[in-house]
């Protein structure tokens, strides 16, 4: 099989090509992102977890990673997730949350192609939805949902809603313990996507470490967590080297009402020489291949 590869410069828009091997390599110098057509050679797949064709390295449902061997029971083990999570189980749909519509999470999910997602800060699954959906759309790929379920500073504190009760920050406690972890669930099967989503009830950094370990690169990662600065720099700084070449890492709530997140982002893109993409209260940058 021969390889063309194209580049496309912005400023002259010229176009050159070269001929390689073994497959072809379409990037633009706008997006930064190289689209593989035909299998290159890493993509092994174990477990029937995913299938070579025209377009690609195509993963099953609930499978991710390079070799579509990331599946629940990466992290589950034995555990079944949703087995016996019937409708006795399910509380009623309820996305109450913040979230900018589902094109603009395909605006990125096209930049980025991905077989492999990771959210970090998911609440009730209004994101969720939108990213699952268009694996599902595709369908292939998995979502690996990372979340403590016990709410931001803010729902505690209460500090957005100067002192007043919000139904959308209602942590649903049991005796003094969150338990929004049960509307997410509900949710997901709800709208149908419980195959192509992991929950992952962990902080932020102990689930970097863990898939770190695991050294399992995700295509595109999306960041809305808490939204103090330290704590999103953090976030960035830990997730960021999880982020496979050409893919993208997104964060939330790029506006004046969170100036820890604005400038946690512009500073994070500035030191790494990065060009910031900022779009409908979305931020985003994309890894060098």
């Amino acid at each position: 099989m021969l390889c063309w590869f194209l580049l496309t410069a912005n400023s002259a828009f010229s176009v050159l090509w070269f001929l390689v091997a073994p497959c072809i390599v379409l990037y633009s110098g706008e997006s930064k992102v190289a689209h593989y057509q035909g299998c290159p050679s890493n993509c092994s797949f174990s477990l029937q977890g995913g299938r070579c064709e025209a377009n690609g390295c195509v993963c099953a449902p609930g499978h991710g990673g390079s070799s579509c061997s990331f599946r629940s029971s990466t992290i589950f083990y034995e555990h079944r997730v949703f087995v016996d999570f019937d409708r006795s189980h399910l509380r009623p749909l309820d996305l109450s949350g913040w979230s900018p519509p589902r094109q603009t999470y395909d605006k990125f999910c096209r930049i980025a192609r991905p077989q492999f997602i990771v959210e970090v800060g998911v609440w009730k699954g209004l994101s969720a939805s939108h990213l699952a959906g268009y694996l599902k759309d595709q369908g292939s790929g998995v979502l690996l949902c990372v979340d403590t379920w016990l709410g931001a500073l803010e729902f505690w504190n209460r500090r957005s809603t100067g002192g007043a009760y919000d139904p959308a920050r209602n942590l649903h406690l049991q005796h003094g313990y969150p338990s929004v972890y049960y509307s997410f669930l509900s949710n997901m099967v709800h709208l149908g996507l419980q195959d192509y989503i992991i929950p992952f009830p962990a902080p932020s950094r102990m689930a970097a470490t863990i898939m770190s370990d695991l050294k399992v690169l995700a295509d595109l990662i999306h960041i809305d967590a808490a939204h103090e600065y330290d704590d999103i720099r953090e976030d960035i700084r830990l997730w960021w080297p999880l982020v496979a070449p050409g893919g993208v890492l997104l964060g939330d709530d790029f506006n004046p009402v969170w100036p820890g997140v604005v400038r946690a982002a512009k500073e994070f893109a500035k030191e790494n020489h990065l060009k910031l993409i900022v779009h409908d209260s979305k931020w985003a940058v994309v890894k060098p291949l």
